[in-house]
């Protein structure tokens, strides 16, 4: 299973949630009934977004779903507490790896990168003041963290990619339920 976080306007989402018999449907398609036009447009929009090997996985897979996921602005945060979404699987944002309060990105042509990658702690500190971070603050989770996390909630890594230049700004991991 994978999962891809696209945004569609809200303006635009009943044209995506259209089966294959071109019934509207009211929060989602299931698995195989997606129409192909709408796939097909999602797989153009995609194809500009991720890396072919990534996008070569997509194609593999036949029988696509789409589930409308609705975003709210986060007023606070709670850490060390665990969410649980749907009954099995999940589908998260891609995580950010080299874009935490220790990376400078105010020229994406020549990103710096300061000491800090490898301190967990929750901070604000962040290159802009126009994002999340600065605000409601994050922690970042260095690589063998983020890995270890996923081991230790049963889920084994089965591919992994970086993705952005000059320094990678994403991670994507597809894994698989022990």
């Amino acid at each position: 299973m994978w999962g891809y976080y696209l945004q569609v306007p809200e303006g635009a989402l009943a044209s995506v949630l259209v089966d294959d018999q071109e019934r509207q449907q009211s929060s989602s398609v299931p698995f195989g009934k997606v129409h192909p036009e709408v796939k097909a447009g999602f797989e153009s929009r995609l194809a500009d977004l991720v890396p072919s090997l990534l996008f070569e996985l997509v194609q593999q897979c036949g029988n696509s779903s789409i589930q409308a996921i609705y975003s709210v602005p986060a007023r606070s945060y709670a850490r060390d507490r665990v969410c649980l979404v749907g009954d099995t699987g999940a589908v998260f944002p891609p995580f950010p790896c080299f874009c935490g309060g220790f990376a400078d990105r105010s020229d994406p042509t020549a990103v710096v990168i300061r000491p800090g990658y490898l301190d967990s702690n929750w901070t604000t500190e962040s290159w802009t003041d126009q994002g999340v971070r600065n605000k409601v603050g994050a922690s970042h989770w260095p690589l063998p963290e983020l890995v270890h996390a996923f081991l230790d909630a049963g889920l084994t890594p089965k591919r992994l990619f970086e993705g952005g230049t000059p320094v990678p700004t994403v991670l994507a991991i597809r894994a698989r339920k022990n």
